[in-house]
């Protein structure tokens, strides 16, 4: 049936009716199944107002679709996403800020700090560019993990991230799916420490290091290492995306980002 097309209404009945009989209304609301009927509350629901939903799913026409809450998440960690991942891909995405720099893994801190002594500076600066370099090569291609992830995220108390902290979407995001997202983002940094002279620089500098005489044997998963500093880089700067659309109205770019944390 047509959801806009006029409805038959009975006519009025004047004549007398049996107690309890049903006598229509003039002009009365027909229910028309499967049109959606907007809820109210759902407006600026960071400022505290109570949404008319559910925290899973709101069912529409026997189907069920992602509550405006749910999919205000998404929208804000997708775009997150978006824009880490623009960033971080660049030449020195990475590198150029300290804090998510990616460093020697920790059992090489040693042997790095022994080979500077031994006038190696300069070695071990060019490792540590190279793994950034491979990381800022490998980000794009993260870019599709993170958004499946995202699409698969189904929070069990959306209004509480909603209302949470700065980085309350994130936090969750990343403590469901970061384990995951190293393992399928790790065969990408294999490539990239290899494209980017990485691994050849790091065998040289565990070569070198492991003739010390005396010195404890230096073993380490570089790849894995990478991937991991790679992926928590990601994770900070998103973060730093959600509390810009939470803080700033004007980063909120789409309805329902609007909807659900605030209009300007």
């Amino acid at each position: 049936m047509n959801a806009y097309a006029p409805h038959n209404v009975d006519p009025v009945d004047n004549r007398p009716h049996e107690a309890g009989a049903h006598v229509p209304i003039p002009g009365a609301h027909v229910p028309i199944p499967g049109v959606h009927v907007p809820i109210p509350g759902t407006h600026s629901l960071i400022q505290g107002a109570t949404p008319q939903l559910s925290d899973a799913s709101v069912v529409f026409g026997g189907l069920v679709q992602d509550d405006p809450l749910g999919a205000g998440l998404k929208e804000c960690l997708l775009q997150g996403v978006e824009r880490a991942v623009e960033e971080l891909s660049r030449s020195d995405g990475y590198y150029a800020r300290p804090e998510i720099r990616i460093t020697l893994p920790l059992e090489a801190e040693a042997a790095a700090n022994k080979l500077r002594s031994m006038g190696q500076s300069k070695r071990v600066d060019e490792l540590i560019l190279s793994l950034n370099r491979a990381a800022e090569g490998a980000a794009d291609e993260a870019k599709s993990l993170f958004v499946d992830a995202v699409r698969q995220m189904k929070p069990a108390d959306a209004l509480g991230i909603v209302r949470g902290g700065d980085d309350a979407a994130t936090r969750y995001l990343r403590s469901h799916t970061e384990d995951a997202l190293v393992e399928r983002f790790s065969p990408a940094i294999g490539v990239h420490l290899q494209q980017s002279g990485a691994a050849d620089k790091w065998k040289g500098f565990v070569g070198i290091y492991n003739r010390i005489p005396g010195v404890r044997r230096l073993e380490a998963d570089l790849t894995r290492h990478v991937c991991a500093r790679a992926i928590a880089g990601l994770f900070v700067r998103v973060a730093e995306e959600e509390k810009a659309i939470r803080t700033q109205p004007a980063r909120r770019t789409t309805e329902i980002l609007r909807n659900v944390f605030g209009r300007p």
